[in-house]
């Protein structure tokens, strides 16, 4: 038996041994995952900010270019640098070598004259023609300024594609690490913006500010030439310190940005609570190897104890089991009756505090992982429990978090007897926890709202944090903002309507995007700007403000602005070509009616003049003369008809189509009633559809169904069966076609295109009479209608006209 106690005791010390290896290298690992994630978040702000300087410099050397080739005799090259250098919060000095590397000009007005680049390699990798057209130099001095820099240089290519020198711009190497003054990062943390030739551009580390430094072997260089972007732990090139690197390539330029973390640093609170764990397990172990000595010696010594020590046995196994910061038990009404280690890890919480009270008694504690009930719904089914996690506020104000675990006692019946467990501090752990949250969520936003600025809110909606980027744009301190909500600021250019929008929106917790405003400076200057934001929560779920950026749309609103000055320009042009157009259409009209009226005259003065001649004289005019007066007037009535088919094509053109609803199948038997009217001796078998309805201009419709029911008429008028169908029928679109058909004289389609022509005619005037017009008239309808017509027919076999309106 003592045998089987001391082996049990062994494997007990082993367990919590095994258990606090696993514990402290997850927690390890957490640690250093956490670090990967921050450090990833700031690489990637780190090129973001690092791309945003690159661009400006090339924006800038493009310019000073593009003026250099296009100036004139009157073009003052050192102030136009010296304005350019004074406008741009990032570049020092600007200045522009010839082809020889000799200074032009410069924006500098101390520089020495004669300064001479043409032996520098920033110089010589435009000269030799190979290099790119903007290049980004080894940070040093340069003969134009006497303080560490960086070149940035642009070739300027002439006319004729040779070398015309370059464009230089300068900026110091600390603009490129400015922007960790907004993170939070340890004292060790390294950043660095190298070149992929190995030289350090600018880097940063305990404060301090370097360039020059030979990287080429680097872990991350050569990590970098497999894969652009990633993470990678390692010793540093320079000082042999192991770190966590993040490194990002940036975009269009051979450059790369790391950040790096000293692992000793970012594992210094994880050691101390190593150090802790590794003390409580060597405490524990004393504990159970005395345990184990006790009961040794009492089971030699008595045997009638056997069964305390059991009971014994099993509650310092349970207490061993839920080793942690402190050590509870309850009484069957779940009431504390015992603590033990409270002292040490709650300073401001005491025994008295406790006992005698029920977990969900005290005022100052909460679950948060659960509710009460249903952990008291646990307990009443006597169930153990573990990671039960608990809010306390302190008396100082301050959120502490506790893990509870706890099992129920059963006493040697099977009796229940109550609760025992263990509590630990995990404040420490939470706090990390949020912290990383909070800044994983903000360098996420930073990175994805990366604009001119970015601003944070509390949840009143009163500014917190504006970035240095807004004072550069609205040339005002931030410290005047702070504070203040987005209508408490003199924003122009937003409606009562449009701010109550806005506040609903907020008032929601919801995102918002492009709020545009207005605001006019001290010195008169207006700038344009847009700003979005997201609502922030903390860990429980909590509102606690806004954060987002701010953009300059000021160029955007100037153009906006031209567009739409240009429209209104345009628009006052359509008018006055439109009133120009009608103006035409009416001279039109009437030019074409007094051809009508004046063709009108002449005719009749011929056809009275004839037909006096018939009556007077008949008797005088042989037969032969009798025949030539008969086909004068014959003539003179079809050139009536022209002037009157070319006068209603003309007033068809100019008059508007009204839209009504139109019965075309009732439309068409009064068409058909008039016909017969006035033919009582033709016999024609109608077939006609019930419930044609059409939209159209009333008057239009029964001139186009005049004119082809009236074809059909005539063209059938030499058959005694004569029939005309009027019908409808859908085409794979289910759009109506309306079709008109008859068994006349019909016509070859080879002709068809002549068909809807003014006066093309088919067939002779002594086979049928008609002046040719009909049906361009029917086609000049259907157009203002918006839809189509065709014909199909052979000689002989009728023909047919399918018409489709309102495409």
């Amino acid at each position: 038996m003592s045998l089987g106690i001391a082996m049990f005791c062994l494997a007990m010390i082993a367990l919590i041994w095994v258990v606090i290896e696993e514990r402290a290298a997850t927690e390890r690992d957490d640690v250093l995952q956490g670090v990967m994630r921050q450090n990833a978040n700031l690489a990637i702000a780190f090129e973001q900010y690092s791309l945003r300087i690159l661009r400006n410099a090339e924006a800038v050397t493009q310019f000073v270019e593009s003026a250099y080739l296009r100036r004139n005799r009157n073009t003052d090259l050192a102030t136009l640098l010296a304005e350019r250098a004074a406008a741009n919060d990032i570049l020092e000095v600007i200045a522009i070598f010839d082809a020889r590397g000799r200074l032009v000009a410069t924006s500098q007005p101390r520089a020495q004259a004669g300064v001479y680049i043409g032996d520098r390699e920033e110089f010589q990798v435009h000269a030799s023609g190979q290099g790119p057209v903007f290049h980004v130099g080894k940070t040093a001095v340069t003969p134009l300024w006497n303080e560490s820099a960086v070149p940035f240089t642009r070739r300027i290519g002439l006319a004729d594609g040779s070398f015309g020198g370059v464009v230089m711009a300068l900026t110091r190497p600390h603009r490129f690490t400015d922007f960790i003054a907004d993170a939070s990062v340890q004292p060790g943390d390294v950043f660095t913006l190298a070149g992929l030739d190995g030289i350090t551009r600018a880097r940063k580390i305990h404060g301090r500010e370097t360039f020059g430094d030979d990287l080429r072997g680097s872990l991350v260089l050569a990590q970098q030439a497999q894969k652009a972007n990633g993470n990678v732990r390692g010793k540093g090139h320079l000082d042999g310190v192991t770190r966590l690197f993040a490194y990002r390539t940036l975009k269009d330029y051979p450059l790369v940005a790391m950040v790096g973390s000293a692992e000793t640093e970012v594992l210094a609170e994880y050691s101390h609570r190593r150090s802790l764990y590794y003390g409580g397990a060597a405490a524990a172990s004393a504990c159970i190897l005395l345990f184990a000595v006790v009961v040794i010696a009492v089971v030699f010594r008595a045997a009638r104890i056997a069964t305390a020590l059991a009971e014994s046995e099993t509650r310092f196994r349970a207490l061993t089991e839920l080793s942690a910061d402190w050590w509870w038990e309850q009484d069957t009404e779940f009431r504390f009756v015992d603590i033990a280690g409270l002292a040490t890890s709650h300073g401001d919480l005491t025994t008295d505090d406790l006992l005698g009270r029920r977990r969900w008694e005290l005022p100052t504690l909460k679950p948060v992982n659960t509710t009460w009930e249903v952990h008291r719904a646990v307990l009443d089914a006597r169930l153990p429990f573990g990671d039960l996690l608990l809010e306390r506020t302190g008396r100082d104000g301050r959120l502490h978090f506790e893990n509870i675990t706890g099992r129920p006692i059963f006493g040697a019946q099977g009796n229940f007897r109550g609760y025992r467990g263990a509590g630990t501090d995990v404040t420490v752990n939470i706090e990390i926890e949020r912290a990383l949250l909070d800044s994983e969520a903000r360098f996420r936003h930073l990175a994805e709202l990366s604009s001119d600025w970015y601003w944070e809110q509390d949840d009143q909606f009163r500014f917190t944090f504006l970035s240095q980027g807004h004072q550069r744009i609205v040339h005002l301190d931030n410290a005047m903002r702070i504070g203040k909500t987005h209508w408490e600021l003199d924003l122009e250019g937003l409606t009562d309507d449009q701010w109550a929008d806005h506040r609903r929106l907020l008032e929601a917790r919801q995102p918002f995007r492009n709020l545009e405003g207005r605001w006019t400076a001290h010195d008169g200057g207006v700038f344009y700007i847009g700003i979005s934001g997201d609502p922030v929560f903390d860990a429980t779920g909590r509102f606690t403000g806004y954060r987002g950026t701010g953009t300059d749309i000021t160029q955007r609103k100037l153009a906006e602005s031209v567009i739409l000055h240009m429209n209104v320009a345009l628009e006052e042009r359509v008018r006055q070509r439109t009133e120009q157009l009608e103006t035409a259409n009416e001279e039109l009209y009437a030019f074409g009616y007094s051809i009508a009226h004046d063709l009108r005259a002449p005719l009749r003065a011929i056809g009275g003049f004839s037909q006096m001649l018939i009556e007077r004289h008949l008797p005088e005019v042989n037969a032969t003369g009798n025949a030539l007066f008969n086909r004068i007037l014959t003539n003179v009535a079809w050139m009536g008809q022209l002037i009157d088919g070319l006068l209603a094509l003309s007033q068809l053109s100019a008059a508007p189509v009204t839209r009504a609803s139109i019965d075309l199948s009732q439309m068409s038997r009064e068409i058909i009633d008039e016909m017969c009217k006035l033919e009582p001796e033709r016999r024609v078998k109608l077939v006609l559809a019930e419930g044609l309805v059409v939209e159209g201009d009333k008057t239009m419709m029964r001139r186009m169904m005049q004119n082809l029911i009236g074809n059909a008429w005539k063209y059938s008028a030499n058959l005694p069966d004569a029939c005309i169908e009027i019908g409808a029928m859908k085409d794979t679109n289910d759009t109506p076609i309306y079709f008109i058909k008859d068994n006349g004289a019909g016509f070859d389609m080879k002709y068809a295109d002549k068909l809807f022509q003014p006066f093309q005619r088919l067939h002779s005037p002594s086979e049928f009479h008609g002046a040719g017009i009909g049906l361009a008239i029917v086609s000049r309808i259907i157009r203002k209608h918006q839809g189509r017509i065709r014909a199909e027919s052979a000689v002989g076999k009728g023909a047919a006209f399918y018409f489709t309106l309102w495409r």
